[in-house]
């Protein structure tokens, strides 16, 4: 009996320590973090660091563009994505519209750009750009200075694209901050002296009614355009103006697109596999005759193309077999054709490798 009663003890004893080992388990710190916030980057990091363990135990970073509409692979050294970002300010846009930014484009075969963006009112406000009259002591008439590499590029088309917003623009902000731009880029002008008193005249109408147009654009007044007693006789006049500058300008700009030929040469695909495939120039018989050579790159389309290309050949080649691809994959190609006084042809297409 006594031992029968120093057992039933023993069992009491140890389910009140079962008990409280439970209750203290449901109550520790483990339990408690696991509802804790998490902290977020600094906000003004521009690049995710996404990273990749390997067999060594070493871990590479790969720096991406912050914006979702690019993504393009950066480099180290880069501060900027030189791809989607102005090169001025260095910040992007998320809704991209082309008519509030400048590139530095080149408009011959032969000539060179660095193919830079930056905005247009961080152009207007950078001396080096030289859109102002008497900027670093040189005066520009409707042409800009490329601010990274100081290639002289043309600005016309960017100020007549601000006169067809404004024509077709609903809301007052938009049609004040559109008559401003127009209104900057030619102020001082000696060339188009013509339109730019039909901007002036525009300008002056609205300022009477609305205000001055900075303060306008500041208070982001989003009142109706036909809603101002002026609103149709300045839509009209900003046509004007365009029709103006198309009749007397416009020859300055299709001579320049009418020497443009037919493209020269062209890259289709061939034998496409998962990770491997067949890139074939066609080119015209014409270009033989000063044919030195063909370089091909190749890269992954969310990525710039590599300073080295791919093949280098001095002989008429079509045919280039591309190796160590990546399976369900965007690729971009791109061919060149030289001779010894320059590029005689070159062509660009995409394709997607297929599934294993």
């Amino acid at each position: 009996k006594g031992q029968m009663i120093e057992y039933l003890l023993k069992l009491i004893s140890k389910k009140s320590n079962l008990y409280v080992d439970q209750n203290a388990l449901a109550h520790s710190p483990a339990k408690i973090c696991v509802g804790s916030k998490r902290k977020k980057g600094p906000p003004s990091l521009d690049l995710r660091n996404v990273q990749i363990e390997n067999t060594n135990e070493e871990t590479t970073k790969t720096l991406v563009c912050r914006n979702v509409a690019c993504k393009a692979t950066l480099k180290p050294e880069d501060s900027f994505c030189k791809r989607c970002s102005c090169c001025i300010c260095r910040c992007y846009d998320d809704s991209k519209d082309p008519s509030l930014w400048l590139t530095c484009t080149s408009n011959k075969p032969n000539e060179e750009s660095c193919g830079m963006w930056c905005h247009l009112q961080c152009a207007l406000s950078n001396q080096m750009s030289c859109i102002l009259k008497g900027s670093r002591g040189v005066t520009l008439d409707g042409s800009f200075c490329c601010v990274s590499c100081g290639k002289i590029n043309e600005l016309m088309r960017t100020w007549r694209k601000q006169l067809l917003v404004a024509r077709e623009a609903r809301r007052v902000d938009i049609l004040s901050v559109r008559i401003s731009l127009a209104h900057i880029i030619l102020t001082g002008t000696k060339v188009y002296t013509e339109v730019h008193k039909i901007v002036e005249t525009v300008l002056e109408l609205l300022e009477n009614e609305a205000g001055p147009l900075d303060h306008v654009y500041a208070r982001m007044t989003r009142g109706i355009v036909s809603r101002l007693s002026c609103g149709a006789e300045v839509q009209k006049l900003c046509s004007t103006t365009v029709e103006c500058f198309d009749l007397k300008f416009s020859e300055l700009f299709s001579s320049c697109e009418e020497k443009k030929e037919a493209p020269t040469c062209s890259l289709h695909f061939e034998e496409c596999l998962p990770t491997s495939m067949v890139s074939v120039l066609e080119y015209k018989d014409k270009l033989l005759k000063n044919f030195l050579g063909c370089r091909l790159w190749h890269r992954i389309s969310s990525t710039d193309y590599p300073e080295q290309p791919t093949f280098i050949v001095l002989r008429p080649e079509k045919r280039f077999k591309l190796e160590n691809l990546t399976p369900s994959t965007e690729y971009s190609c791109k061919a060149s054709i030289f001779s010894s006084t320059g590029i005689l042809g070159a062509a660009e297409a995409k394709w997607m490798t297929p599934c294993e």
